[in-house]
């Protein structure tokens, strides 16, 4: 955070800190901070589906690891990606509080203008 903290606005998002997957318009920006229980939950800033505008959102970065049913690790790794999943709802609740962009925004606004057009 001290990083980011001392780079100028023109900057910002070219820090090494973040990191870039995808290229062009569906290019997502990921900054891992992490959490108390898990460290490689991410901050990802993405583009909206109808690529008017960026959505903010809480990635668990938990889904692609999960060990097997039969594996002794599942039932801790699953509690885990309960509690992540806890904590990234908590988030983007905060954050649409706030009034910022997340894909469950988008999917409200998308709903109410699919119903305003019938």
């Amino acid at each position: 955070m001290e990083t980011l903290r001392a780079l100028k606005d023109e900057s910002f998002y070219d820090s090494a800190v973040f990191e870039t997957k995808g290229e062009g318009g569906g290019a997502r920006i990921l900054l891992r901070l992490g959490n108390r229980f898990y460290p490689h939950m991410k901050l990802a800033i993405e583009k909206r589906p109808d690529r008017q505008g960026c959505l903010f959102r809480a990635d668990t970065h938990d889904a692609h690891c999960c060990p097997g049913p039969t594996s002794r690790e599942y039932q801790a790794f699953r509690q885990l990606m309960e509690l992540n999943q806890t904590v990234a709802q908590a988030i983007e609740a905060k954050w649409e509080k706030e009034g910022l962009p997340t894909f469950k925004t988008y999917l409200k606004e998308d709903l109410a203008r699919r119903t305003a057009v019938k």
